[in-house]
């Protein structure tokens, strides 16, 4: 849990704290997992219920009607039911079905990176991702014990560089530029990006 957000400057200067979101009954109002464990959770629950999962399919179309909607597949398969969710990320197929003209992705001008961690030696801040607007670039951290940190970079950049692109270049060769972009910064950049190995680095390319 970290429910609240501290902003510091290059120097390392607070610039303020703020509250993660509010909070739900729970207290709850923030988490940092990792996906694989979101996904695990889901499959856990879908499969205690009874709930059947397949995998492989490729939608092609969707067809509606007063009662239900019925997603067809690239195999010649289809499946209907009263709701159907496009979670399908930013790239949506189901967006695209639903409404073709609707707005498409567009670079912003970052790149993002992250990755979880053994932590480095930083102290424990479980309440806390610290959040720092360096001179070149963004850096993101969250410390929530003795053993483990989380950190995330958004890197400027003109020229938008895909996941692939990134991983051909190197991902090591990624990680040393972005370590020597926080050279000039208080941050913890060194230490976390340090600690990152290249196989477990999360490159997400152009956002």
């Amino acid at each position: 849990l970290a429910p609240k957000f501290t902003m510091h400057a290059s120097g390392g200067r607070v610039l303020g704290t703020t509250l993660a979101g509010l909070p739900l009954p729970d207290g709850t109002n923030t988490m940092t997992f990792k996906r694989a464990d979101a996904f695990g959770a889901l499959h856990a629950e879908a499969h205690r219920r009874g709930l059947p999962m397949v995998y492989g399919k490729r939608l092609l179309t969707v067809t509606e009607s007063p009662a239900s909607v019925t997603a067809h597949f690239e195999d010649g398969t289809e499946a209907s039911g009263q709701v159907l969710i496009g979670a399908d990320g930013i790239h949506s197929t189901v967006r695209t079905i639903i409404d073709p003209v609707a707005a498409k992705p567009r670079y912003t001008g970052l790149l993002s990176f992250g990755g979880f961690v053994a932590n480095p030696g930083l102290t424990p801040d479980p309440g806390v991702w610290h959040m720092t607007f360096g001179k070149h670039a963004f850096l993101g951290h969250f410390v929530p014990d003795a053993e483990r940190a989380v950190w995330f970079v958004n890197f400027p950049s003109e020229e938008e560089v895909t996941r692939e692109q990134i991983r051909a270049e190197g991902v090591g060769a990624w990680r040393q530029r972005l370590i020597d972009t926080f050279r000039h910064d208080n941050t913890p950049a060194t230490a976390l990006l340090g600690a990152q190995e290249d196989d477990d680095m999360v490159c997400l390319g152009a956002t």
